[in-house]
């Protein structure tokens, strides 16, 4: 054999050793934790973690649905963070915990007020965490974790990922821990992240054999606010836990929680989260309702939004105007709504509506000095160096901003109404 030949053959004999054995731990050692919940009890952290039990997954496919305790297992411990959290854990199982498939961190409103900058950087730093892992905010994350029963869903993972990258429903924030974490670290925006919550149902039963039987009326219902404008005028502002009237699965995902940097001040409703998706660009499909002036029942447009909104900032007049073009499809119409109005009426009825209801909400949130639309992130752009962008906001304040917004709704593609 020529030395060459001798040289590649010793070359690859390790390669073949170490593809023919095992290295780390075999996937049947591992439990994969789908979602974490953090709270605070006596000044302690207690973690809620739950983990996919395998044995109740087909392959990963959710043809079958099945019930949250069929597919998840859950178990709470104590420990100074995360991880001494799941090393108490790992004393507990059999099987040893890994965050690899974690999609989602729920935290308590106690922990969310003391900050969660040091939870975002352990997420963000972490390479065994998946960058875009889910973080929201519960009155209470142990019990939204254990209340979850996805009915018809059998991967837990893929109940997250559909629960909180809602695109066509614009009552639930989307942020990730990571998108958190810089925001902070940069100071570009005030932070929102999605609302979590659990219906009370004053512990009604379920059903072990259906959907339909299993169904509790949710005591909650009734504190949802009507919300009071022209645009979603007398539409529920549902907070997390307040959305089911009739239901099966008490965990909800609805609104919003609103950071002043990491300072946790307070939660919004559905409506109010819909605007906020409308005038950061995040709506790609929505169900709005109205009234008209000469009807009494509501009006109903599917609406999208194929462009993010323009914002066109003057430094000096600190005045920014943020136009809003949304498409529409007329999907009711009252009788009483006169067929010889045209669409074109319609539609600047409602961009009227939208603008002022829009306006409204936004100026009430700068007021409080919160700058969830990343204002001064955006002003970057109107400097030529770092230096002058620093020195302009050495004064910086959201209050002083004067913000109008010039909605655009442009109705399409029906069928219901005739005149233009």
């Amino acid at each position: 054999m020529k030395l060459t030949n001798l040289i590649k053959l010793t070359a690859v004999i390790p390669l073949v050793i170490l593809l023919s054995s095992c290295v780390g731990q075999e996937p049947n050692d591992i439990a994969y934790v789908t979602a974490l919940g953090i709270d605070k009890k006596d000044d302690e952290y207690v973690y809620t973690i739950q983990f996919a039990n395998p044995t109740k997954i087909s392959g990963g496919a959710s043809e079958e649905g099945g019930k949250g305790g069929q597919i998840v297992e859950n178990l709470s411990v104590g420990g100074n963070s995360i991880y001494s959290g799941i090393n108490n854990a790992n004393a507990i199982l059999s099987k040893n915990l890994s965050l690899a498939h974690a999609k989602l961190v729920v935290v308590s409103e106690d922990v969310a007020r003391d900050g969660l900058y040091d939870i975002t950087d352990l997420l963000a730093r972490n390479g065994e965490i998946r960058p875009d892992i889910y973080i929201a905010v519960a009155e209470n994350s142990q019990e939204y974790i254990l209340e979850i029963q996805p009915v018809i869903e059998l991967n837990p993972a893929k109940y997250y990922q559909l629960t909180y990258e809602k695109n066509e429903f614009g009552g639930v924030a989307r942020n990730s821990a990571v998108e958190y974490y810089f925001s902070n670290m940069t100071g570009n925006r005030d932070c929102v992240l999605p609302l979590a919550g659990t219906a009370n149902t004053d512990g009604e039963e379920r059903s072990e054999h259906s959907v339909s039987e299993s169904v509790s009326e949710n005591k909650r219902y009734e504190d949802a606010e009507k919300y009071e404008s022209d645009f979603e005028n007398n539409g529920r502002n549902y907070l997390a836990g307040q959305a089911g009237l009739k239901i099966a699965n008490k965990s909800e995902t609805i609104g919003m929680a609103v950071f002043n940097a990491d300072e946790y001040i307070g939660k919004l409703g559905s409506i109010e989260t819909e605007l906020y998706n409308i005038l950061s660009g995040q709506i790609e499909e929505n169900y709005i309702e109205f009234y008209s002036g000469q009807t009494s029942v509501p009006i109903t447009l599917r609406i999208n939004q194929k462009k993010k909104p323009d914002y066109d900032i003057d430094i000096d007049s600190k005045h920014v105007n943020i136009k809003v073009r949304l498409e529409g499809e007329l999907m009711s119409l009252s009788k009483q709504y006169e067929e010889a109005n045209s669409i074109n009426y319609m539609e600047k009825e409602l961009s009227q509506m939208m603008s002022e209801t829009a306006e409204n909400f936004i100026n009430d949130v700068y007021d409080r000095d919160i700058d969830i639309l990343g204002l001064k992130g955006k002003l970057k752009t109107k400097f030529l160096t770092w230096q002058q962008y620093n020195d302009y906001c050495e004064n910086y304040s959201d209050k002083d901003w004067d913000i109008s917004v010039e909605g655009d709704i442009v109705i399409s593609g029906t069928s219901i109404v005739k005149y233009r």
